[in-house]
């Protein structure tokens, strides 16, 4: 059972969940919801999480290949296949504290790799987006009849993009 643990590894496996859980809320609690769709957005959330990997890394790796007597090269093949739920299963903890270490990987790093994944894939939209609202203001300041109002309204942009593809009356 769990409750076999010796005291020491109780206690690291507290410390090392509680700093991981603490350091990825504050990770998230911190973005606005306009973060998340522009490029400047994006790459502050690239930075937090690559800083949190980097942090988080040599610690779990080092606390896994002392927990099973694994070569760092193991350690390292298990941290990434875990943590990005792969999971081949090639390297599997045999010992409570190493399986305890995998369930925290999971939990706390898993988002870290998936935010990370889902960032990159969202980066070329951020970029479009941001290019198409600079040429709109561009043209609404150059006094062009046709351009929508930098304030307008998702409605506005898209009846306004409509009209200059004459598929709908003016």
């Amino acid at each position: 059972s769990w409750l076999s643990l010796s005291a020491i590894e109780l206690a690291a496996v507290i410390v090392v969940g509680t700093v991981l859980s603490v350091s990825v809320s504050a990770l998230f609690l911190t973005d606005s919801e306009e973060d998340w769709v522009t490029v400047q957005g994006a790459n502050l959330r690239l930075r937090k999480c690559t800083t949190c990997l980097l942090l988080f890394m040599p610690v779990l790796i080092t606390a896994i290949s002392l927990a099973e007597g694994w070569a760092f090269s193991k350690s390292f093949y298990w941290f990434v296949d875990t943590t990005t739920t792969v999971g081949c299963g090639y390297a599997t903890p045999n010992t409570k504290f190493g399986r305890l270490l995998c369930v925290i990987s999971l939990l706390l790093v898993s988002p870290l790799f998936l935010t990370v994944f889902s960032t990159l894939v969202l980066y070329p939209r951020a970029i479009l987006r941001e290019a198409c609202k600079r040429r709109t203001i561009e043209a609404y300041e150059a006094g062009q009849s046709s351009a929508v109002k930098p304030d307008a309204s998702k409605n506005e942009f898209i009846l306004t993009f409509l009209r200059q593809a004459n598929l709908v009356e003016q």
